[in-house]
Formats: structure tokens, sequence, C-alpha cells
């Protein structure tokens, strides 16, 4: 059996002594709790040391601690710039975060100028989804014929990406039917953002054809909506754990269950999106200081300020948080 107490004990001499390599594997050991009690701050500290000697993985890395706040308060625009460091040298993950950021306007003003040099730069390295980044832009330029033909060149991938874009142009210009279509193939290809559309679109009974009845007290719309946002749910993505959540909550297709409904919606947050980071926090909050529950109220409180932190638009969801606390503490 490894020692992993001994280990650490060693790799923290050398690191001491400026060893790179060492250092990085004080940092694995302090973030994952190996040999040593887990400390995110602290693996964050010795990873910055490695970010600024400009070790492009690390950057990244550190982009992603200020990001998720891990180990250090969320900060957005530190989390673009140390992207933005290690997207210049190549790295992929750190290019789709710099356009995702730059997309949203997360920590950085957006650009749509320079997320098309980036996309081009994906193409470039053979990254063919990046045409699916190029036609959101022609659409936001109003140009739904260029959009198309983009999406169309990578229809063959397996993420489905293409097949969700494509239904989206049709369901904006309110072709409902063949908007499902494509989501259709797009959900037979695991594309969880599918899932997660055609759910709302029964919810909103958007669904053509569909004669909608009702099942022990649930319209079987609400029944496929909360069925495929479970689905949505499963495959990990984070709109789809809040969606699901939401039902939950407003017993949507099935009965209220807050239990469940925070479940979920923890898991979306937990991911970092500041929506669902705020979401949930609103949630909490607001069934804390309606309950009297001060620990609930100030988990709420928690993701209010992760979300505050990273976008200045919830500053007030928070502040209203913090009112109902003060009066709860009265």
């Amino acid at each position: 059996e490894k020692d992993f107490n001994n280990s650490y004990e060693w790799y923290l001499k050398a690191a001491n002594q400026n060893h790179m390599a060492a250092i990085a594997k004080v940092g694995n050991c302090l973030e994952n709790g190996i040999g040593v009690n887990k400390d995110c701050a602290k693996a964050f500290a010795w990873y910055m040391l490695l970010a600024k000697q400009g070790y492009l993985n690390y950057e990244f890395k550190v982009g992603s601690f200020y990001e998720l706040g891990i180990g250090v308060t969320p900060n957005y625009p530190n989390a673009y710039m140390w992207y933005h460091k290690a997207a210049e040298k190549g790295i992929v993950d750190a290019i789709n975060k710099v356009i995702k950021m730059l997309y949203y306007g997360y920590g950085v003003d957006t650009d749509y100028s320079e997320i098309t040099d980036w996309a081009n730069k994906l193409i470039k390295m053979g990254k063919e989804y990046a045409y699916c980044i190029l036609g959101k832009l022609e659409e936001i330029n109003g140009d739904d014929a260029k959009a198309e033909e983009l999406y169309r060149k990578v229809l063959h991938l397996s993420s489905g990406e293409a097949q969700y874009h494509l239904g989206e142009l049709e369901y904006k210009n309110k072709r409902f039917a063949k908007a499902v279509d494509w989501y259709k193939i797009a959900k037979n290809k695991k594309n969880a953002w599918a899932y997660v559309k055609q759910s709302i679109m029964y919810y909103r009974g958007e669904v053509p054809g569909v004669y909608n009845r009702v099942y022990n007290g649930f319209s079987s719309n609400h029944i496929n909506a909360i069925a495929l946002a479970q689905d949505a749910a499963r495959l990990g993505l984070d709109k789809g754990q809040r969606l699901l959540g939401e039902y939950y909550y407003e017993g949507i297709g099935t009965k209220k269950n807050n239990t469940l409904a925070f479940k979920y919606m923890e898991l979306a947050a937990n991911q970092g999106d500041p929506e669902c980071e705020a979401y949930y926090g609103e949630k909490l909050a607001w069934n804390g200081s309606l309950d009297k529950n001060k620990a609930m109220l100030e988990k709420g409180i928690v993701y209010l300020e992760r979300a505050a932190n990273k976008l200045s638009r919830y500053q007030k969801n928070l502040k209203d948080a913090k009112e109902w606390l003060n009066k709860l503490k009265k």
C-alpha cells in the first residue's frame, strides 16, 4: 500500500525548493485530499505559482478555479484572463471557455468578431463543431440561410449539435413540427439540449399532433415534459437538472416535491453556472424565510453570493435574501 502521507511530505519539500513537478503534485494532493487534508485554497495558491510560470495546463486550471469559486472567491474577469492565456497557446478547452464568456459577457464585454476569430481557429485545428458557433453568429446577424448552411456542414457529428441548432431555427420561425423532427434526431445522438427544448415545448403545449389528456390529475403534456427533463438531467446538463428541479418544485407532471426539487437544483448550481446558482439560491432563501429556517436561508445566500460575485445583476437578489435573514434573526 502506498504511503500517501510520506509522499506528500516529500513532494512538499521539493515544492518548497521550487521544483515545478513537485508543486503540481502538492497542488493535486491538496485539491483531492491525498495524504493530507483537502484544502482547495492552498491548492489554488500552488497552482497559481505554476500558472504564473506560463504552464498552460495550470493557466487553464487557475481559470477554472476562479470560474467555479474553488478555493477562491468566484471572479469572472480573472477566470477569463487565465483562460485567454491558455487559449492563446492552443488549449482547446480554454478556447471553448473564452468563446462562451465572450458570448454571454461573463467577465468581458460581448464581442462577436473575436468569437468569429476563435471559432475559425478551432476549425483550422480540425474542430468541426465550431461551424455551429459560426452558424449561431450568422443567426444573430439575421442571416438564417447562412446559419443553416453552416449547421448542415456538420450533420455527421456525433454530438447532435447541428441538428439541435437546426431545430432551434425552425422553432424560432414557429415551424414546430419541423423543430420537433430535428430535436428527435439530436435526442437520438444524446444531445441534452434537445431534451430540454422538447420538454419546454411539451410544457407550453407546442408539440403538434399531440392530444393532451389528463392522467391521475396531471396533464399528459406535463408528464412528457418532466420525463424529457429527467433524461436531460441524467445526461448531466445543468439546465436540464435545473428544469427538472423547477418541475418538481411547481408540481409539473408530478406531485410537488421540494426534496427532489432542491436536489436537482443543487446539482445544477454546483456546476457553476450563475443562472443556476441564483435560481437555487433564490428558492432556498425564499423557502427559508417563509419557514423561518435560518440554515436554509443562509445556504441560499451562499449560492446567491456565488452568482452575484460573477454577475452584478444578481446583487439585488442577494441583498433581498440578506434582509430576510436579518428579519429572521430579530
